[in-house]
């Protein structure tokens, strides 16, 4: 499951405001805000294809955050490790979805495997 809202703005933020971003330069602010809105949604119905892209890339964006914890101890504790197989489980139903959300949540997850290996 998703952790509050609140916890994913505040890891956006502290990302926002730290070299990290320079390194990972995969998150545009502006952007990713909205996939967070779209991710926060709640919807009686079946998730549409651009809700799970959504979900997808703030879940990486998290996983991603796993990496730089020990700096950004100041963040609420999540379970990182979970958050990176759920994306990794929404992207393959939506691989066909060709958008920067996609592209964001592969390359999130590239620099994971790459860092971090499983």
């Amino acid at each position: 499951a998703l952790p509050p809202r609140g916890v994913v703005q505040a890891c956006l933020d502290a990302f926002n405001q730290s070299a990290f971003r320079l390194i990972f330069p995969v998150i545009d602010y502006a952007l990713f805000e909205e996939s967070i809105a779209v991710t926060y949604e709640s919807t009686d119905k079946i998730p549409s294809p651009s809700h799970t892209t959504s979900k997808a890339c703030v879940l990486a964006f998290l996983s991603m955050m796993g990496l730089f914890h020990g700096e950004l101890s100041f963040l609420p504790p999540v379970d990182w490790d979970v958050c990176c197989d759920m994306a990794r489980s929404l992207l393959a139903h939506v691989l066909d979805e060709v958008s920067l959300e996609t592209l964001q949540t592969a390359l999130m997850l590239v620099n994971l495997d790459g860092l971090h290996p499983i």
